[in-house]
């Protein structure tokens, strides 16, 4: 039946692009069960179901109307900062779709505090902004992204900049990079900067001696 639930994946992800049709799909308790559950497949023959899914949830997070609803379910949201964490190469497709669902889902103005609130999904974001392999230059570039979107609602950017330096230090470090292939990745560390600079001007930062 594996290859069967593969190919059954790969068309609901197919179908997700489509916004009308992205919609009704989250909206279907049954497709939402089935994508959450496969999204966490770990057995290494269910790699493929597992990256559907996840590419699919990537896929529903864009659409506006599922923003919301998708960080308030819980079952999603946990699927999604796990896989945001996988380390492994064969698993970076995973973790790039993780990622990029939690990316979209910053964009969401009710999601910004809660997101940058739970703690999980904050460490996930920051650990992938702070990737410098080469090879996980399209990760560090949604991770920065995700947090110069979350950074756009001010107590965030104060919290940033009073209680997470590392995250600064993230994106200033992506700012500077210079190949051209690192261009997504400086140009949302710069953005994140920029995000910082404007929403903390009248906040002061009070340093232990």
């Amino acid at each position: 039946d594996q290859p069967c639930r593969k190919h059954a994946l790969w068309a609901l992800r197919n179908l997700s692009t489509d916004q009308d049709s992205g919609e009704l799909m989250w909206s279907h308790e049954p497709t939402k069960t089935v994508l959450v559950i496969a999204s966490q497949m770990s057995a290494e023959v269910d790699r493929d179901c597992r990256e559907h899914a996840l590419g699919a949830l990537a896929n529903l997070s864009y659409h506006d109307a599922n923003m919301g609803p998708m960080w308030d379910h819980e079952p999603t949201k946990t699927a999604l900062v796990i896989a945001s964490k996988l380390s492994a190469e064969v698993d970076r497709g995973c973790r790039e779709s993780a990622l990029r669902a939690l990316a979209n889902l910053s964009c969401h103005a009710a999601n910004k505090g809660p997101m940058w609130d739970h703690e999980p999904a904050r460490a996930a974001l920051v650990t992938a902004s702070q990737l410098v392999v080469p090879a996980e230059r399209e990760c560090r570039g949604i991770a920065l992204r995700a947090l110069a979107n979350l950074a756009e609602h001010a107590p965030v950017a104060r919290d940033i900049l009073v209680n997470h330096l590392n995250v600064s230090a993230a994106a200033t470090a992506a700012a500077a990079l210079l190949s051209p292939e690192d261009a997504e990745g400086r140009t949302q560390g710069q953005r994140l900067l920029d995000m910082l600079r404007d929403n903390t001007k009248h906040t002061a930062v009070v340093t232990t001696p």
